[in-house]
């Protein structure tokens, strides 16, 4: 799937799959270019923030999140 979104392609099939939520049918993806997308079942995909995907991977796939943002501070 493709889409061009304020003058940048956003290709699910050139990004890296960083999250896959089975319930909502979200697919969260990482372009090459370090953007972050989110493609919907119905076609339809959605630019989010760094601090968004850091907020969803912090709870629900910690592995990732440290994979992509380095080991966070100990609390």
């Amino acid at each position: 799937m493709r889409r061009i979104i304020d003058d940048v392609m956003y290709d699910t099939e050139l990004s890296d799959l960083i999250y896959e939520d089975s319930n909502t049918h979200q697919r969260w993806y990482k372009t090459k270019n370090g953007r972050f997308f989110i493609a919907y079942i119905s076609g339809d995909i959605c630019v989010v923030d760094e601090e968004t995907v850091k907020q969803l991977l912090g709870s629900k796939d910690i592995n990732m999140y440290i994979e992509l943002f380095g080991e966070p501070e100990e609390g």
